[in-house]
């Protein structure tokens, strides 16, 4: 069993996200205090209060564990193109859904941030405004996509 597997458990999910997109949105960025403080927290609810009851699924947490310290290596060479923020979010939500929804999650954001991406730049091309430079806000598309991946994707 993993914390996705509760209610209050995707509860909690899709409410930390939905505030960590608000700020990444506003801010460029989101409260990495916040987000330091509620990732073992989830983790500490669910190894205390469930794990007694419930075999816990360590290998989804490990491996999402894994995703995030990857997304903050990148982060680190690519001099925050993928921020700080965006690496802890992956490491938050792999270890709190199962590994087979969280390779259909990531599948389905590198797509949709993808298309997204395109048709910004189309758009830009067009209106001859194109900047290199310019950035998305990762968080809000992740939280679109685990939505998706959650109450849509029943074959997962």
């Amino acid at each position: 069993m993993i914390i996705d597997d509760f209610i209050f458990g995707k509860i909690f999910i899709l409410l930390s996200l939905a505030i960590f997109s608000c700020q990444d949105i506003k801010h460029k960025g989101i409260s990495l205090h916040l987000c330091v403080f509620l990732y073992p927290l989830e983790l500490s609810v669910y190894l205390f209060f469930l794990g007694g009851a419930y075999s816990i699924d360590f290998i989804s947490i490990a491996v999402g564990m894994l995703s995030g310290a990857f997304c903050l290596f990148i982060s680190k060479i690519s001099e925050q193109k993928l921020g700080y923020g965006d690496g802890l979010i992956f490491a938050f939500i792999g270890s709190c859904v199962h590994w087979n929804k969280y390779l259909a999650f990531i599948t389905l954001l590198i797509l949709f941030v993808g298309l997204v991406s395109l048709l910004i730049v189309f758009i830009n091309i067009l209106r001859l405004k194109y900047r290199r430079d310019s950035n998305l806000p990762l968080i809000p598309f992740m939280l679109i996509t685990l939505i998706v991946v959650e109450f849509f994707g029943k074959g997962f």
